[in-house]
């Protein structure tokens, strides 16, 4: 999710799949993230979510996830 590029390019492939199969919505699970990179998800939504309304569209996304904490 570091590189914007990847991630709008990801983003596109799931809003044009999303259109290709007309999906009523999309679930967007990234499991096993570091709690640094909670400000790196949240962009990947935002993206999504102008992405989308860029397009007049409605497909809403459903966003799960789960942080993990190293202890040393």
């Amino acid at each position: 999710m570091r590189d914007y590029k990847l991630r709008e390019e990801l983003i596109n492939n799931i809003v044009n799949l999303a259109y290709e199969y007309k999906l009523d919505g999309i679930n967007i699970d990234f499991e096993n993230m570091y709690e640094e990179d909670k400000e790196l998800f949240s962009r990947f939504i935002n993206s999504y979510n102008l992405n989308i309304f860029s397009k007049k569209a409605k497909i809403p996304c459903f966003s799960l996830y789960s942080f993990v904490k190293i202890f040393l």
